[in-house]
């Protein structure tokens, strides 16, 4: 939508033609009409300045100017505030108080406007002056335009149907019902230009965020996932302090929290329960933000923030976007309502089949892990098998644990972590050479007081500086067995129909199948271990023929 430029003759005679009276050639020509328009021509176009939505000013009509210092001696009456500032000369309406040389993105400081009245020589004197605790600040404000100046088109018919309000009641004395039907007319409009201040302009960047934040809540898109230290709030008001230990300030760059995570290292460290809230104060202007509430001290925060780069963007992501930005550019349009109901169908319908890709994978995922661990127990794939060095047990985890009455047990020597890659542990070696043979171990699940809300495992023997055969999680199907994607498939199978609503047939017949494939693989194993056993029978068998032949060469 292109500027309009403010003209003052033509809004008189646009909003005298709302209310159905004689037009004007001029303001000065003397008319009851002309006259009325001079009267409240100043009037409306400082309302519709004013009024405008509180947190979105006109832009065209923003100015930012540095605040002078006023006078000391009226700041006695309210000594909460470091500095007070004369009100700038050419401002309507403060918007926003800043620091200097700070961008207007920038979050406000609080600030508060008051008329101070002072007495000099008998006479009262009332000064508007703006408070705050920011040295050197800055103001964002409104200020008056004048014919010619360049304005939103929006505002040009705000003003015009304000105008035409004005104007309703001294010239149409008679006609009540018109001046409240004029009145109607300024309060749509002035609802809709609210809606679309809040709404913002329909942009690829507005409908990007908002697919970052509504695409299924517990699987965010890994792209856009970061993880920030919180910055605790020094002093958060007591009303919200509840039974809350700490308060922290909402990360700049998030657009929502995931989790909120103790210290540690690893997204996989425990998630802490917490609370996000609003927080406004109730005199000050500027000042609402939210915080983020927990228990646990230094913790960090797992968000999600706009990623701006669509050389990472999932190709799913983009055309979900695309769909948003048709719901919103739909939306934008009055009586477009059957087109954005099918947009919105539209949209709908891919975020579903985006949760749907998300549930799906997770549950291969489960899949995939459950035939890794379920496959013969003394034949795992060869593929998913590691050998790892395991990691001491810390002392003092130790020490937390018996605190609790939890011991090793067993007499066992050495405590080990669980390898995090770890879903299975095989057997247990001395040495890095696992062909030497394992030793005796066992497993234990704990709960200790420096791991709250987790359960955590530990592998127990009586060896120093061991080694671990493990079955760890292999995601690339390029290197997995034919025989274990099949089984994966079926399993899949299983857990689907598990839910299904038909007595439990089809889980059932899910079962059968996934049995069967796992017998086969299992007898596949078996053979395969038979032949290799015949074919080290033939083998010695041969050497021992040959043995024989050569010592009866000898002979």
């Amino acid at each position: 939508m292109s500027a309009a430029t403010l003209n003052t003759l033509d809004v008189c005679n646009m909003a005298l033609g709302f209310i159905g009276t004689r037009t004007i050639g001029d303001l000065d020509e003397g008319s009851v009409e002309a006259i009325q328009c001079s009267l409240y021509w100043n009037r409306a176009r400082r309302a519709v300045l004013c009024d405008y939505p509180r947190g979105h000013p006109w832009s065209f009509a923003l100015q930012r100017k540095t605040l002078v210092t006023a006078s000391t001696n009226i700041t006695t009456e309210y000594r909460d505030w470091k500095y007070c500032y004369q009100w700038p000369d050419d401002a309507l309406r403060i918007c926003a108080v800043h620091g200097v040389g700070r961008e207007r993105v920038d979050r406000s400081v609080p600030f508060l406007v008051r008329n101070i009245r002072t007495t000099s020589n008998n006479t009262t004197t009332a000064t508007q002056v703006i408070f705050c605790d920011l040295e050197n600040a800055q103001a964002e404000y409104i200020i008056d335009i004048q014919e010619g100046d360049a304005c939103d088109p929006l505002f040009y018919q705000l003003l015009i149907r304000k105008l035409a309000c004005y104007l309703a009641v001294p010239l149409l004395k008679n006609n009540q019902n018109k001046v409240q039907e004029i009145e109607q007319l300024y309060d749509v409009a002035f609802q809709k230009a609210n809606e679309q201040a809040i709404r913002g302009p329909v942009t690829w960047e507005v409908a990007r965020r908002a697919v970052l934040c509504e695409y299924p809540k517990d699987h965010p898109w890994p792209f856009a996932l970061k993880r920030i230290p919180l910055t605790p709030v020094t002093q958060p008001p007591e009303k919200y302090a509840g039974d809350w230990k700490f308060c922290y300030q909402w990360p700049e760059d998030a657009l929502r929290v995931c989790a909120v995570h103790a210290p540690g290292v690893g997204r996989e460290g425990r998630v802490v329960p917490y609370a996000v809230r609003n927080i406004e104060h109730e005199v000050y202007y500027g000042s609402s933000e939210q915080v983020i509430l927990c228990d646990v001290e230094n913790v960090q925060a797992e968000c999600i923030v706009d990623v701006v780069d669509e050389q990472v963007h999932d190709p799913l992501f983009t055309q979900l976007v695309t769909y948003k930005l048709a719901c919103l550019s739909a939306n934008a349009v009055p009586d477009n309502g059957e087109n954005a109901a099918q947009a919105e169908n539209i949209y709908n319908a891919a975020l579903q089949r985006a949760n749907d890709r998300v549930v799906q994978e997770n549950l291969k995922g489960v899949a995939r892990r459950a035939v890794l661990c379920e496959y013969p127990k003394d034949h795992p794939w060869p593929f998913s098998l590691r050998y790892i060095k395991l990691e001491p047990e810390l002392a003092r985890d130790r020490i937390l644990l018996a605190k609790h009455g939890i011991i090793y047990g067993g007499g066992w020597g050495y405590c080990y972590k669980w390898p995090k890659e770890a879903l299975q542990i095989r057997s247990v070696h001395a040495t890095i050479e696992r062909e030497e043979g394992s030793v005796p171990f066992v497993t234990r699940n704990i709960f200790g007081e420096s791991h709250l809300g987790s359960t955590k495992q530990i592998i127990l023997c009586d060896v120093p500086d061991a080694w671990a055969e493990c079955i760890v999680d292999v995601v690339d199907e390029e290197v997995h067995d034919p025989l274990f994607t099949q089984l994966v498939t079926y399993k899949m199978a299983c857990y689907s129909t598990a839910q299904a609503n038909d007595n439990g047939e089809s889980a059932t017949r899910a079962e059968a199948l996934y049995n069967a494939a796992l017998q086969k693989a299992t007898d596949r194993v078996i053979q395969n271990d038979l032949h290799e056993d015949l074919r080290r029978m033939d083998e010695e068998r041969r050497y021992a023929d040959a043995t024989d032949d050569w010592l009866m060469s000898r002979t």
